[in-house]
C-alpha cells in the first residue's frame, strides 16, 4: 500500500502543474501581453513539478528501504535469540553426554594401580593400550542425539605440558582419520587445514582446550570448522562472530553453521592425572597427562532431525518474506505512480509543443 502523504504530494503538486497549465492556456483572453517569455512560463511549470516529484518520489523510496532494513534487523536480531537459545539447550545437552562417556571411562579404569595407569597414559596411541581400548569401545559409535554424522560424534585427547606433547588418540570420524600417528597437535591442525583450508579457528580452539577451559557461558563456546565451505575456512573465532555471520547472510542458517561442530569437554581430571599425579607442583607443570573426553553436535544436522526445532525459526522465515513482499509491491506502486503522473506532465509538455508551433502567429499579434 502506497504511503497516504506520498499520494497526497503527487496528486497536489499533479493538479497545481494542471491548473497553472490551463491558466496559462487562457491567459491570451486575460489581455496580458507576455510576448516570448509566454513560452517559458509551461516550461517552468513542467520542470518545477517534474523536480518536485522526483525528489519526492526518491525520498520516499529512501524512507521505504529505511523502514524495510529496520524490520529486517528486528527480525534477525529475534531470529538469533532464538537460535543462541537452542544452542544453549543443546550445549547442556552436549555437556551431559560428555560427563555420561567421563563417567563411564573412570569407572572401568579406577580401580586400577596408579603407578599402572600413569604407565598407560605415557604410551597411549601404542598397539595393546588399556585406556586407548577402554575409551575408544566407550566412545564407538555414539551419537549427539542419535543423529549419525561426522560433526555428532565425540572424540578424546591427552593434554600434556602444551602442544607439543597433546594429540587426539580417540575419534571415529572419517573427517579426522590419520595416515601416520604423531604425538603432538600439529597432527589434527595439518588434518583440518587440508579438510577446511586454514587452521586458524583450530588452533584457536584446542589451544582453549589444552587450557582446560569449558566453554560456557555461550559467549565462549567451543566450535571447529570440519567440513568445507565455499568460502574456505570460516572467519569466525567467537559467538559473536558467527553472529556477524549469520546477519552478513540475512539469517541464512547453512551459510552460518555449515561444517561447524560445538564442543562439550570435560576433563580427567583438571588437577591431576587418572593416576593421581598433580598437574602443578611448586608452581610448575609436571609431565602429569590429562584425558579430555570431548563430546561435540552439528547444529544443522540435529536441527534437520527435529522438525520442533525448526518450527519457530521458520516462523520468523516467514515474516521475514512477507515483509519482503510487502517493499517491494510497495516500491512496484511507488514507481508506477511516480512514472504515471510524470508521463502526465511530459504529455502536457507535447501539448505544449504542438500549441507553440500552431498558435505562434496568434500571441504575437495579440
Amino acid at each position: 500500500m502506497v504511503d497516504k502523504n506520498f499520494m497526497a504530494i503527487t496528486i497536489s503538486a499533479a493538479l497545481i502543474g494542471a491548473v497553472f497549465i490551463i491558466v496559462w492556456m487562457n491567459i491570451g483572453k486575460l489581455r496580458v501581453r507576455l510576448g516570448a517569455i509566454y513560452y517559458a512560463i509551461p516550461l517552468i511549470i513542467i520542470l518545477t513539478i517534474t523536480g518536485i516529484l522526483v525528489h519526492q518520489t526518491t525520498w520516499h523510496l529512501e524512507r521505504m528501504e529505511n523502514s524495510y532494513r529496520e524490520t529486517v534487523d528486528r527480525f534477525l536480531s529475534r531470529k538469533w535469540q532464538l537460535v543462541v537459545s537452542q544452542l544453549d539447550s543443546l550445549q547442556e545437552e552436549n555437556y551431559e553426554l560428555s560427563k555420561e562417556l567421563t563417567d563411564s571411562i573412570i569407572s572401568q579404569l579406577q580401580d586400577m594401580p596408579s603407578v599402572y595407569l600413569d604407565d598407560q597414559l605415557s604410551s597411549i596411541g601404542e598397539e595393546g593400550n588399556v585406556i586407548q581400548k577402554v575409551v575408544d569401545d566407550i566412545t564407538r559409535e555414539v551419537y549427539f542425539r542419535n543423529v549419525v554424522g561426522d560433526t555428532n560424534d565425540p572424540f578424546a585427547l591427552i593434554i600434556g605440558k602444551g602442544e607439543e606433547d597433546s594429540f587426539v588418540f580417540s575419534n571415529h570420524s572419517q573427517v579426522h582419520a590419520l595416515e601416520v600417528v604423531t604425538h603432538s597437535m600439529e597432527q589434527e591442525y595439518h588434518v583440518l587445514r587440508q579438510a577446511v583450508g586454514g587452521d586458524v579457528l583450530a588452533k584457536h580452539t584446542f589451544k582453549r582446550i589444552l587450557g582446560l577451559e569449558t566453554g560456557t557461558p555461550s559467549e565462549s563456546f567451543l566450535f571447529l570448522q570440519v567440513k568445507p565451505r565455499p568460502e574456505g575456512e570460516i572467519e569466525a573465532l567467537t559467538l559473536q562472530d558467527l553472529r556477524n555471520i549469520f546477519k552478513e547472510n540475512d539469517g541464512d542458517l547453512k551459510k552460518t553453521f555449515e561444517g561447524i561442530e560445538f564442543l562439550a569437554p570435560h576433563y580427567i581430571y583438571r588437577d591431576g592425572s587418572i593416576g593421581g599425579t598433580p598437574r602443578m607442583e611448586n608452581r610448575m607443570k609436571t609431565d602429569a597427562k590429562t584425558i579430555g573426553v570431548i563430546s561435540s553436535f552439528g547444529y544443522l544436522s540435529v536441527l534437520e532431525s527435529n522438525s520442533d526445532l525448526q518450527a519457530p525459526l521458520r516462523y520468523y522465515d516467514e515474516l521475514a518474506q512477507a515483509n519482503k513482499a510487502r517493499y517491494l509491491a510497495e516500491m512496484r506502486s511507488t514507481l508506477i505512480i511516480g512514472l504515471l503522473v510524470m508521463g502526465i506532465i511530459y504529455v502536457l509538455l507535447i501539448l505544449f509543443w504542438l500549441f507553440m508551433h500552431i498558435n505562434v502567429e496568434d500571441v504575437f499579434n495579440s
